[in-house]
């Protein structure tokens, strides 16, 4: 029995328990999160991949392509999750959370193990664990693939310095493995795993070492293979991409902006935002002088640096620059984005590790250690205390979207998913409030567009110094979205009882009709039942026919049923009975509808 060793293994578990306590209190909000409209529905609530739990939906799972993208084992938490607990969000929630306090042992061993320092290892893991920008990647429900990916991406980085350490073969494989199963959870942001262990080798002085490189291939030729598999299921997907004016010059401007925007953001995590709007043209241009002054003046204050230091400052801006790499503009796919908070999971630990390293250089000495303390003690509390109230941001609809609004107030979808909370909570006047703010927002978005078209506007896309003109190709997702606004608002309507007023919104939202030959996916259905409702209470039963037509093609079952009774309920005149056949009706293209269940209103 060796009384030294036990008492330091015990003190190892404290120090793990007490971490694990403290990301677990920070993130206590998240315990009560509902959830969200912002993709909840398609990859959880609704996700046809999760319909069946048997040997066929597994398969169907590993052999689909979902909104462009593929990430079976999320969907495989997922589907596993909704077999045992059903669709409680406690249970997402849970795993999620859980999932990331691992991620925080892991990069404490991780870190710990690479600098032989479990001071540095403890601060590193805190820093990154307790961070705001955390709160989107743990507590959206959706984004279940950023704390799964991270967890093989950490697995797989610890295996790697195992194998680097020892030389053992199992090590290798292991480390390969895991970084499979990052490619199968976030293949977008995993790809640059074996970049990250080029740096562990960097750090441990294999560079020049044979065979070092050449043990590296197998790693990059499974990121590549994965590379084409990001654009073949793009392909699948009507992804909005970057529109033509994407130059290599945008790109690269938007790139630079983005690498400050994010290093900015984990050294002062305020006024953070699920959706951020895009710089304008001086501030890009600005962003990228300064980021070549910073690239270029960066060799000479290295020189400076001990070649201790210098290592670490080189792994640090390393892991950062190779975790956001796929999320740059250069690079991007299907991006729409300007930035995501989620977008740095991995990225932060570079620049965490190197504020630990700092905090650890003050701990070093006996004159600095007070102030160490104060200093680390504030900064934890204080990354707690911003973490906790990003947290309850995420807590339901009403209280993300009003987040949103105040942050990004151009992002018009905002707009219509809180006015469908208001509808939810039955607060009609709230919501046809927030459709008519959106119905405004888009239409100044079309002036600009209209305006450029007439040559009335003489500015490159892009570039703008108009934060409509610069945000128009990104932010406005339909040909026309202010169908979307009226729809809601005729539907709102004629929940109210106000049938001639939901008459002529629908009338309006026709020329959006006319024009394409269909109503946005999220409010088709309950469009064309409406449109073909008030056609025939109108008397028009050509026109009615029509719209039955349509919907009867979306959704037989309802389309039927609702057709036929209303001809029935118009017969023996009582049309508010037709109307009060919307509720229930929780069948769509894109996700529930808040006006599901509305019926008992009329």
């Amino acid at each position: 029995m060796n009384l030294r060793r036990d008492a330091d293994s015990l003190k190892k578990a404290l120090c793990a328990a007490m971490g694990f306590v403290l990301v677990f209190l920070v993130f206590r909000p998240f315990l009560h999160v509902q959830f969200l409209s912002l993709d909840d529905p398609q990859y959880i609530t609704q996700n046809p991949l999760l319909r069946s739990f048997s040997w066929q939906g597994v398969r169907r799972i590993w052999e689909s392509f979902y909104f462009g993208q593929y990430q079976p084992l999320v969907h495989l938490s997922y589907l596993l999750e909704r077999h045992l607990f059903g669709s409680d969000p406690f249970v997402y929630r849970f795993t999620n959370i859980l999932l990331h306090v691992v991620n925080v042992g892991l990069v404490y061993g991780w870190i710990s193990r690479l600098t032989k320092s479990r001071l540095t290892g403890v601060l590193t893991a805190l820093l990154f664990g307790l961070h705001p920008l955390r709160a989107e990647s743990v507590v959206w429900l959706s984004a279940r693939k950023d704390v799964l990916f991270g967890f093989f991406y950490l697995l797989g980085m610890n295996s790697y310095l195992a194998y680097v350490r020892a030389g053992r073969k199992r090590n290798y494989v292991f480390s390969g493995i895991f970084f499979l199963l990052s490619l199968l959870s976030k293949p977008a942001l995993a790809v640059t795993w074996p970049l990250a262990a080029v740096l562990v080798d960097g750090y441990e002085g294999r560079w020049k070492k044979r065979g070092v490189w050449f043990e590296k291939v197998p790693f990059f030729l499974l990121g590549l293979v994965f590379v084409f598999v990001i654009f073949w299921a793009a392909r699948s997907f009507p992804l909005i991409v970057l529109p033509g004016h994407s130059s290599i010059a945008f790109r690269v401007a938007c790139s630079c902006s983005a690498v400050l925007f994010y290093a900015g953001k984990i050294l002062c995590p305020i006024r953070l935002s699920a959706v951020y709007a895009w710089p304008l043209g001086w501030q890009m241009e600005a962003a990228t002088v300064l980021f070549v002054i910073l690239l270029l003046s960066f060799p000479y204050a290295v020189k400076r640096l001990t070649p201790l230091v210098r290592k670490d400052v080189f792994f640090g801006l390393g892991i950062f620059l190779a975790g956001i790499l796929p999320a740059l503009h250069l690079f991007a796919a299907g991006q729409t984005m300007f930035v995501a908070d989620r977008y740095t999971y991995i990225a932060s630990v570079g620049l965490s590790y190197l504020a630990a390293l700092g905090l650890a250089w003050l701990f070093s000495s006996r004159r600095r250690f007070f102030p160490a303390c104060l200093l680390t003690a504030t900064m934890i509390s204080g990354l707690g205390v911003l973490t906790w109230q990003r947290t309850a941001v995420w807590k339901n609809d009403g209280v993300f979207w009003s987040d949103v609004l105040e942050k990004c107030p151009l992002f018009v979808d905002a707009y219509l998913n809180r006015g469908d909370y208001l509808e939810e909570l039955r607060d009609d006047d709230g919501a046809l409030r927030d459709y008519a703010a959106g119905m405004a927002m888009a239409s100044r978005f079309f002036a600009v567009e209209q305006g450029v078209e007439a040559g009335a506007v003489d500015e490159r896309r892009g570039w703008s110094g108009d934060p409509f003109l610069q945000n128009e190709s990104f932010f406005i997702k339909d040909a026309d979205p202010r169908s979307r606004f009226l729809v809601r608002m005729a539907l709102a309507r004629a929940l109210k009882g106000d049938y001639a007023a939901s008459a002529a919104l629908l009338k309006n939202a026709l020329d959006y009709f006319e024009a394409v030959g269909y109503f946005p996916g999220d409010v088709s259905l309950q469009s064309y039942l409406l449109m073909g409702f008030l056609r025939q209470a109108a008397g028009d039963r050509e026109g009615a026919e029509l719209y039955y037509r349509k919907a009867w093609e979306i959704y037989p079952p309802y389309a039927t049923v609702f057709k036929n009774k209303a001809y029935s309920y118009i017969v023996i005149g009582r049309p508010k009975e037709a109307v009060e056949m919307l509720r229930g009706l929780k069948v769509n293209t894109m996700g529930i509808h808040s006006f599901a269940g509305r019926g008992d209103d009329i």
